[in-house]
């Protein structure tokens, strides 16, 4: 996960500094323009072309990260696989062959769950049959 963020991340500061960013966002605002002129009083957003910055909390605290601050995230990324250990958890969830097992018996048991349906149903209709045969019987018997 690092890496590729590391890694999108180049790519993005290697285009900016190339400037092919800038001439993309002029093509998106001018598109942009001419797509309001012909719709008046859509409601378009673009977020490559507007940014707004999270505001301040007192004293200059942030309530909540801030999205756009890449480097803050790649870092806060690190830290936080470093102090806990959500990666154990994973791998945990992944090998444990008891739930994999259970899993593939409960979707082995939804895949015969309308043969016992019917099973069932047809075994208590031949007794609910026999048993009225045999108060009939009975009846006939007792006359």
């Amino acid at each position: 996960m690092d890496i590729e963020l590391y890694n999108y991340i180049d790519c993005v500061f290697r285009d900016y500094r190339a400037g092919n960013l800038v001439l993309e966002n002029k093509k998106k605002g001018s598109q942009l323009m001419q797509e309001e002129e012909q719709e008046k009083g859509a409601l378009r957003l673009n977020a490559g072309v507007v940014f707004q910055v999270m505001g301040s909390g007192p004293g200059g605290f942030i309530y909540k990260r801030d999205n756009a601050d890449v480097m803050n995230n790649f870092f806060v990324n690190i830290v936080t696989r470093s102090f806990t250990n959500i990666e154990e958890i994973y791998r945990q969830l992944r090998d444990n062959k008891e739930v994999q097992k259970q899993q593939e018996v409960l979707t082995e048991l939804e895949v015969v769950k309308g043969a016992w349906k019917n099973i069932i149903s047809q075994e208590c209709t031949d007794n609910y049959d026999r048993f009225d045969k045999n108060i009939s019987e009975s009846k006939k018997t007792l006359e």
